[in-house]
């Protein structure tokens, strides 16, 4: 597989949250673990933070090109190289190749609702 370019990965991320995730809420999964958070971080030399927070009818994705010291508060946080986070987003790379801190459940109920808007 051809590397993908840390800056267009991070740019990648970003579509993924705020254009398909965050533009485009539907489907809720049952097990909705509503008005928790999530910091989805990428590292390296274009580094970006982006806190995502999952309601039943909504979704917000603020992004911060500085660590902003946000993942103190948030319930989970996932953090990796620009082209980890983002095959993760897709669901075309394991969680496993990443940094996962926090509540499981806030993790696994993200991958869920990016699951629903990457399909």
């Amino acid at each position: 597989m051809t590397p993908v370019d840390p800056e267009l990965a991070a740019d990648g991320v970003d579509e993924v949250l705020v254009c398909m995730l965050a533009g485009g809420v539907g489907e809720v999964p049952d097990d909705e673990v509503g008005g928790r958070s999530l910091d989805l971080a990428v590292r390296g030399p274009h580094a970006a933070t982006w806190r995502v927070r999952c309601g039943r009818d909504e979704v917000t994705v603020v992004r911060h090109d500085t660590d902003p010291g946000i993942a103190d508060v948030a319930d989970a946080v996932v953090t990796g190289d620009p082209e980890d986070v983002l095959l993760w987003c897709w669901g075309r790379g394991p969680l496993d190749r990443l940094e996962v801190e926090g509540d499981p459940v806030v993790v696994a109920a993200l991958r869920r609702r990016l699951a629903l808007a990457t399909r």
